[in-house]
């Protein structure tokens, strides 16, 4: 299964953010067995759980390529198509995995590479270049993706409880999710979680975080 999480601290407010994103990564571990891996700055966690599928000697992520930083979960069914067409283009590979493409088609077409994607997947990049950072979930939603943002902070997972358990974290429980979860085994909010304060990236979308000024779009 595989899950990232993440932690964008724009004014830099919490401290150790690399033994707090490992902590509350590996509540996830269970998603990702085979390896984890970690990737962090001044304003910057990544982590990633992972599961070995398509490459099981390599392919451990955060994978960093040029000013880029990925973490991926999910499975890009057309990833040789598009590697074919790079190593067309000049890029190099080292690995069998698809996690690898990610950047390397980022950085020919843009955001715009998405586009060209078939499967099924959450996907981080952090472009230092632009300053940005870019949360995007597949067109179906197969993978969750689910972020929290509080006091120019942005946390993102791919479950929900590593949230939860981020520093003074505020419960706002939905109690509307709960009736409709009752009726239905399933909550039918907006947000399709019990926490009114928990958020979806929607299916067929993406997020765009400017780090500096903390823009989100």
């Amino acid at each position: 299964m595989c899950s990232i999480f993440g932690i964008i601290d724009n004014k830099n407010n919490i401290k150790n953010k690399d033994i707090l994103a490992r902590k509350l990564s590996n509540i996830m571990k269970h998603r990702g067995p085979d390896d984890s891996g970690l990737y962090t700055d001044e304003h910057i966690a990544f982590a990633s759980n992972r599961l070995a599928i398509q490459d099981l000697s390599d392919g451990n992520q955060p994978f960093e390529f040029k000013n880029f930083v990925s973490i991926f979960n999910g499975e890009i069914y057309n990833f040789k198509e598009i590697k074919f067409e790079l190593e067309k283009k000049g890029y190099k590979f080292k690995t069998l995995t698809d996690s690898e493409i990610i950047l390397p088609a980022y950085d020919m077409w843009g955001i715009d590479f998405i586009n060209k994607l078939n499967g099924i997947f959450s996907i981080a990049i952090l472009d230092k270049n632009k300053n940005q950072i870019f949360l995007i979930r597949d067109r179906c939603g197969i993978k969750p993706l689910f972020f929290y943002c509080e006091n120019s902070t942005l946390v993102f997972s791919s479950e929900i409880e590593p949230i939860i358990k981020f520093p003074n974290f505020k419960l706002d429980f939905d109690i509307n999710s709960l009736t409709s979860y009752l009726i239905y085994r399933y909550p039918m909010d907006n947000n399709n979680n019990f926490y009114r304060n928990i958020h979806r990236v929607e299916p067929g979308t993406y997020l765009k975080i400017k780090i500096d000024t903390f823009d989100i779009k």
